[in-house]
């Protein structure tokens, strides 16, 4: 299991929260479409060569977009199901799923 899975359970508190308050429409563009949620603007992006050079001195971008699709079928699942069935506990669980990977 990844080291950064021990912030699964924060994540899932925080993701169920906030869809208390806010539609999945909303929340899925606020955490997984922002440009804020895939790019650190402070970082170098111009091409992929910067982009691994970033990583290499442990600055990465976000990237949940990316994330969410990486891991596209156990998250995405969740995220489904739960967004066809009006399940915000489970849409939570599909953006945790991603987003320890971000501090792993």
């Amino acid at each position: 299991m990844c080291s950064g899975f021990r912030y699964y359970d924060a994540y899932l508190a925080y993701f169920s929260e906030y869809l208390r308050d806010h539609t999945p429409n909303d929340a899925f563009e606020r955490f997984i479409l922002s440009t804020s949620s895939n790019f650190d603007p402070t970082l170098a992006a111009n091409d992929v060569r910067d982009i691994k050079d970033a990583g290499k001195e442990g600055k990465k971008h976000p990237e949940m977009l990316n994330r969410l699709v990486a891991g596209l079928l156990h998250p995405f699942i969740h995220f489904a199901y739960g967004y066809e069935f009006g399940l915000p506990g489970q849409v939570s669980e599909g953006w945790s799923f991603p987003t320890p990977s971000v501090f792993g």
